[in-house]
């Protein structure tokens, strides 16, 4: 696809063939469900943001030795 204005797209290549879809059908009153399974999306939600809190930890704490170690040396 090649940009041709803000939000549109026209075909970048005019040698490719484009094919119609086949078998479709249009049901109303049907509801389209997620491709997410909501439990496991939360779980390892769960687990980024515990990763990131111990990461988080780990950089504090090397921030406070570093903080002691610039003080400590000041004062010799």
């Amino acid at each position: 696809l090649k940009k041709a204005g803000e939000s549109l797209f026209v075909e970048g290549d005019e040698s490719i063939l484009l094919v119609p879809a086949s078998n479709t059908a249009v049901q109303q009153g049907s509801l389209e469900l997620s491709n997410v399974n909501v439990v496991r999306a939360m779980m390892g939600m769960i687990d980024a943001l515990r990763a990131f809190e111990s990461y988080q930890k780990a950089v504090r704490s090397l921030d406070e030795a570093s903080q002691k170690a610039v003080n400590e040396v000041g004062r010799l």
